[in-house]
């Protein structure tokens, strides 16, 4: 082969080396060039079939776009925003804070459902005088809040006394001998209104309209039938009280709650005491009547515990 020869051979392939990367880089989108080439056209203006031109492709949908500059995590590939948060999630609104109306109390947990408890100690005195029986009547009952502010109290007390006792002496023929003793029954009952004023998350103060009715009748045995004496009593009582109802949720029991109240009472009362001591011409009946205005907390500084603290266990 002649020397000509093989530099022809050697431009061919050169060519053909140079026409084939050019094919290549137009084909990579990574070059940055979007067309597609074709063999070049002859001088004169119009295409022929198999020459080239560059021919310009829309935008790939969904394709790599730069992101902006300016740093700081930005919206991620196809402006979908990135996976995971960051930076640029929305901070949460103001105001979501819990709303404390809602019942997050302990008293508006009672609401809707009944407690039950220990309304004080009371007690019906029957008869008057030397002729008298005191019957104690401890109210026990239910509460129950109709409302966060308006509620329903009622209770129930009653009593049973009896006292006797015999005396075994040597006396005059031998024997033994009865002591006369007494007995009672009273029954009283409770009723009441109960307003919270104001209540807070353990507490509540509360304004309380009641009202108390009672009565009884006993008998205190003399030597003999004709020497009983029966005694009674009737009694009517309205008054309010003011306090507080104190739960434990602060120990973890909210069902639990003491009320330590104060007030004024009107009340009205009548006692009789009957007696015929063998009159055959019939009984004699005394009855004796009084009305009391006073406080509910008494003679002692110490019978307020007695009267005006009263424990309620919710049950929820």
């Amino acid at each position: 082969m002649t020397l000509r020869n093989k530099m022809a051979g050697f431009a061919l392939a050169g060519l053909f080396v140079m026409t084939s990367v050019g094919t290549a880089a137009a084909q990579d989108p990574e070059s940055g060039e979007t067309g597609t080439w074709q063999q070049p056209q002859p001088t004169g203006g119009q295409p022929q079939p198999g020459g080239w031109q560059q021919q310009q492709n829309p935008p790939p949908q969904g394709g790599w776009q730069q992101p902006p500059q300016g740093g700081g995590q930005q919206p991620g590939w196809n402006g979908q925003p990135p996976a995971g948060g960051g930076e640029n999630e929305a901070p949460p609104s103001a105001g979501t804070a819990p709303d404390a109306s809602t019942g997050d109390s302990d008293h508006t947990s009672a609401v809707g459902h009944i407690g039950v408890g220990w309304f004080g100690a009371g007690g019906v005195t029957l008869g008057g005088g030397p002729a008298e029986i005191t019957v104690s009547t401890p109210a026990i009952g239910v509460r129950y809040w109709l409302s966060d502010t308006i509620g329903l109290d009622v209770a129930l007390g009653f009593g049973y006394t009896t006292v006797g006792g015999t005396v075994d002496a040597p006396v005059s023929g031998g024997g033994t001998s009865d002591i006369p003793g007494q007995s009672g029954f009273a029954l009283a009952v409770h009723g009441g209104v109960p307003i919270s004023v104001y209540h807070g998350e353990h507490y509540s103060f509360q304004l309380v309209p009641e009202v108390d009715l009672g009565f009884g009748s006993g008998t205190i045995f003399g030597p003999n039938p004709d020497n009983d004496v029966d005694v009674g009593a009737f009694f009517f009582q309205i008054g309010a009280r003011a306090g507080a109802e104190i739960h434990f949720g602060f120990i973890g029991v909210p069902q639990l709650a003491l009320q330590g109240t104060v007030g004024v009472a009107l009340g009205f009362q009548s006692n009789t005491v009957e007696n015929d001591f063998g009159n055959p011409d019939g009984s004699t009946i005394t009855t004796s009547t009084g009305l009391t205005f006073s406080t509910t907390v008494q003679d002692e500084p110490w019978d307020i515990f007695t009267g005006s603290i009263r424990a309620i266990y919710y049950w929820f």
